[in-house]
């Protein structure tokens, strides 16, 4: 059976990588025509002989050297100065408002992935598929989860993966105290049950599909070539959640974080090339982010503290310019002489969901609790937008809804048009399919017989030039 998600006009896939502990930006992506840097780096400061020259007004780490070819392919690009309002410097409660998708003074307990996936495609709340649509190893583990359930299965590596196909324990979400310590011990047994129930699923890709690179050592090498092959495998997930840890960099930063950033471009690259190899390279997009940056002068111990912005990388096809935004003025600082952020992170997370997920925007702002401005992250002459039906032709809403029979779909068309009209299940299994029709101009409805099927929520496919939109009807039955 082919789930809804599974069965999306796209293909597309998004991978996120999370730099646990505060990655220094400007240490990544390196003023180095700046002399204010260097003042206030006496020590930590890349010499500019030393930056990669990617022909712009930054250069980049030494480190990154592996992912330098790719802005100049267009395959790589740096959002700037990212970051929110009113920043939060504590590990938790920052990683809490990346992940979530909060206001610095809100507090969320679910992941603005998982109320995306959750909002278009609701379904999964009553009949999870198969196949889990979001799969993470480590990391923060609230980002799948959404206001009625975890969207994703996770576990800590790829052992665990083995054993979790070994057997089929669950546990009682419902069976634990009244208390904190009670809530925080329901939501792990969901996720516990969420991975035991796609274990022999993750089993299945992981086995049918094989690295063709090889990958670098270390704990984000690991993870990229599971999702690498989970992804030939043909999973079907279209979100997947890595990390690397240690960018918490209070002392001895310079060989602290060299490392790191080695480790990120080389594992990278590997992954990147390995998706190439099996023919998916335009339908992967990778994203990094980190919960928040460090400060613009060193400290004693050579190292770097908490602070406000960083960068953001986006790395994959159907990229716009290798930069977007301008790099932040070390002159523009906050009370705690802290940058100031310019794009709001959730500006990044609107664009992704809409543009390369294809979430439409009126979910992707419920999902995000307002809308954010779309930012030009993509070339539009990729086709990235979320498609539509013609123009001409304008598709209302059912009614009644909930209706216990019949459902009613008002449209109205500039001129003669062909429409095909499926009507799926929670589990995406067609109960009615292809019901070809052509409509003169005018205004009209399509009248669908839903009185024969149980109760439950439907999926109204009406499709037109190549192009869908889907409408979702309740059938009260009774």
């Amino acid at each position: 059976v082919i789930h809804p998600l599974m069965a999306a006009d796209s293909d597309r896939v998004l991978v996120l990588i999370q730099l646990e502990g505060g990655n220094d930006g400007l240490n990544t992506i390196i003023p180095v025509d700046d002399i204010r840097y260097y003042l206030n780096r006496p020590i930590l400061g890349i010499r500019k002989a030393d930056a990669l020259d990617v022909g712009r007004e930054f250069r980049l780490h030494p480190s990154l050297e592996p992912l330098r070819h790719r802005m100049s392919e267009s395959a790589m690009q740096v959002v700037h100065a990212v970051g929110y309002e009113n920043p939060d410097l504590s590990h938790f409660r920052s990683t809490d408002i990346w992940v979530s998708g909060s206001d610095s003074d809100e507090t969320l307990r679910s992941g603005w992935l998982g109320r995306a996936v959750e909002s278009q495609w609701p379904q999964v709340v009553a009949d999870p598929p198969s196949h889990p649509l979001a799969v993470q190893i480590g990391g923060a583990a609230m980002m799948f989860r959404g206001d009625a359930t975890n969207v994703g299965a996770s576990f800590r590596d790829t052992d665990q993966l083995a054993r979790l196909a070994e057997g089929g324990v669950s546990y009682d979400p419902a069976a634990v105290p009244a208390t904190r310590t009670g809530q925080l011990m329901a939501y792990a047994r969901e996720v516990a049950n969420q991975s035991y129930r796609y274990a022999a699923a993750l089993q299945d890709a992981a086995a049918g599909g094989q690295n063709e690179v090889e990958y670098p050592e270390g704990s984000l090498g690991d993870q990229l070539a599971m999702v690498a092959r989970l992804i030939k495998g043909r999973l079907g997930s279209r979100v997947y959640h890595v990390s690397l840890s240690g960018f918490d960099t209070h002392a001895l930063q310079l060989e602290t974080h060299a490392a790191l950033l080695a480790q990120f471009a080389q594992a990278t690259d590997a992954f990147l090339r390995d998706i190439r190899h099996a023919g998916r390279g335009d339908d992967v997009l990778v994203m990094t982010f980190s919960e928040f940056g460090r400060t613009v002068a060193e400290n004693g111990a050579r190292g770097t503290d908490h602070a406000t912005v960083a960068p953001m990388f986006l790395l994959g096809a159907g990229l716009g310019a290798p930069s977007f935004g301008v790099m932040p003025d070390l002159d523009v600082v906050n009370e705690f002489g802290d940058l100031e952020h310019i794009i709001d992170f959730r500006k990044v997370y609107a664009t992704v969901l809409e543009e390369w997920l294809r979430i439409p925007p009126d979910l992707v702002n419920a999902a995000l609790g307002r809308s954010f401005e779309r930012l030009s992250l993509f070339d539009a002459s990729v086709g990235v937008g979320v498609p539509e039906l013609p123009a001409a032709l304008s598709l209302g809403h059912p009614y009644p809804n909930p209706a216990r029979d019949r459902v009613r779909i008002p449209l109205e068309a500039a001129g003669s048009v062909g429409l095909l009209v499926e009507v799926f299940d929670a589990a995406g299994r067609a109960v009615q399919r292809g019901r070809p029709m052509r409509l003169p101009g005018g205004r009209h409805e399509i009248d669908l017989d839903l009185g024969g099927l149980p109760a439950g929520t439907y999926f109204v496919r009406v499709s037109a030039g190549g192009v869908a939109e889907t409408r979702t009807a309740v059938v009260s039955g009774g």
